[in-house]
């Protein structure tokens, strides 16, 4: 049966004429590891849009000026990904997603420099880089607010470069009007036309506003981003589903118990022999399974392998690992993408799955950061904790984070039968 994309899916993708820029592919991946919200992936789309804008001018106008164009895209991009650990600010005032964002880029892999825009876009001072500057200002303008002292020091900035006297008085983005002392923006890149299934509503500078400044807003284009009928409703701020045919809501409770000869029969990408002289675990009787979302194990015959068995369309699926031999040092730590559990060293391990069917004899696979030890369960409700690593403190309810967690995974399991 052939399914149609996920509202994620849609969100990070879908788009109209004229299209909205699309989102770095390493921050849409990001994006559905963490599963962000469909509300908070519209609007990270909407502020690097205009970002982008914004980086194009000042190469325009202000070439003088060396600016990280690819810096400011990835923080417009990331600056409020903390959200998808504090979900409440996606409607409500609050500052701790900021420093929680932060930590979850640094967590990944994600450089101080880049992640910095994620703890800093809320603040800023005459201490602050024209791309900090930039970012902000793509935060706010996307919206139609207007923040004088953020603009005064970005205006500083840019006229500094030009060897122009900052202030307002000397604003690039305005032209002189032969018939009065008025000038109006050339390029205002804040306003955008962005549709939430039916509902539809236009952001940005109203067309002709004029400023307390006298300079007056050009009517700017209209950009319309359509995210589907699917988009959760305004009062929904909690992860958004993930697995198009993954676990259903029902299916979000802790495994059933599991014979040795339901975990052999499950395996969907080796052979059944393979499966059949596999090392299963010899304590299955004394499992957790209450607090289980999936069985993981590795293979101690055999170092770089291990399994896991997980539920998909109410019967058990297993799935054989491989995972390489060497490992990260002790002081570095990385990011589990299904429980989002940080780990030193080897606590982190890129798995790889062969795909199942015709596409995984071919040799084509699938990969994902996970626990070395599989134990994503266990971290999520606190059973086990990790060696000198650490889970964010987040607004999530337990059994949002669990349902996060069994969602990454059923996203997982879904591309090995794409």
């Amino acid at each position: 049966m052939t399914t149609g994309p996920s509202p994620l899916s849609t969100a990070l993708d879908e788009t109209h004429d004229p299209p909205l820029r699309p989102l770095p592919a390493a921050v849409a991946e990001l994006l559905r590891d963490v599963g962000a919200p469909l509300r908070l992936v519209a609007h990270l789309r909407a502020v690097h849009d205009v970002a982008a804008q914004l980086v194009d001018w000042v190469g325009a106008h202000r070439p003088e000026l060396a600016v990280d164009g690819g810096a400011v895209l990835f923080g417009a991009a990331t600056h409020d990904v903390g959200k998808t650990l504090h979900p409440a600010e996606l409607s409500a005032p609050g500052s701790r997603h900021e420093e929680a964002g932060r930590d979850l880029l640094l967590a990944r892999g994600v450089p101080p420099e880049l992640a910095r825009f994620a703890a800093g876009h809320a603040s800023w001072d005459a201490a602050a880089g024209v791309e900090d500057l930039l970012v902000s200002l793509a935060d706010k303008a996307w919206k139609n607010k207007r923040v004088p002292d953020l603009e005064d020091l970005l205006v500083a900035a840019l006229s500094r470069a030009g060897g122009g006297r900052p202030g307002r008085s000397s604003w690039p983005w305005t032209s002189s009007s032969p018939a009065s002392a008025r000038t109006r923006t050339a390029d205002w890149p804040g306003r955008r036309h962005i549709r939430c299934g039916d509902a539809a509503r236009t952001i940005g500078p109203p067309d002709g506003r004029e400023l307390s400044d006298g300079k007056q807003l050009d009517p700017p284009p209209h950009v319309s981003l359509r995210l589907g009928h699917n988009l959760e409703p305004q009062g929904n701020v909690g992860p958004a589903p993930r697995g198009v045919a993954g676990r259903t809501n029902q299916e979000t409770s802790p495994m059933r118990t599991l014979t040795e000869q339901d975990i052999r029969n499950s395996f969907v990408n080796c052979s059944k022999g393979e499966a059949k002289r596999l090392a299963v675990p010899r304590d299955l009787e004394s499992r957790p399974w209450g607090d289980l979302d999936f069985l993981g194990w590795r293979d101690p015959g055999a170092p770089d392998r291990s399994y896991l068995v997980t539920e998909r369309g109410g019967r058990p699926v297993g799935v054989t690992l491989r995972f390489p031999a060497s490992q990260r040092g002790f002081l570095h730590r990385s990011m589990c993408s299904l429980c989002l559990t940080t780990h030193p060293g080897g606590g982190v391990s890129l798995m790889t799955a062969r795909k199942a069917g015709a596409a995984g004899r071919e040799g084509n696979s699938v990969g994902l950061y996970m626990c070395t030890d599989l134990a994503c369960s266990l971290y999520v409700r606190g059973k086990k904790l990790p060696e000198s690593g650490g889970r964010f403190e987040e607004s999530l309810t337990l059994e949002e984070q669990i349902a996060r967690t069994t969602g990454n995974l059923a996203a997982f399991i879904d591309k090995l039968f794409d």
